[in-house]
């Protein structure tokens, strides 16, 4: 199961929630401040190449670059 990142519009606190794929989010209950139907964020997502590098404008400063060290 993925995580999906939300948005309260009351506290404007951001999250994230572990949900079934194609799930909705209208049920979805703000940890802050308790308000229910947050909107849930688009986020951008990192694609694993053949090789196992990860590729896309996710893949920052974090991934090593080649060999073993």
């Amino acid at each position: 199961m993925p995580f999906y990142e939300y948005l309260c519009h009351d506290c404007y606190e951001i999250f994230e929630v572990l949900q079934p794929i194609g799930a909705g989010g209208k049920d979805v209950e703000c940890p802050k401040c308790g308000i229910i139907g947050c909107e849930k964020l688009m986020s951008a997502s990192a694609n694993q190449g053949a090789s196992g590098g990860v590729t896309g404008e996710s893949s920052g400063g974090c991934m090593p670059r080649g060999g073993f060290t």
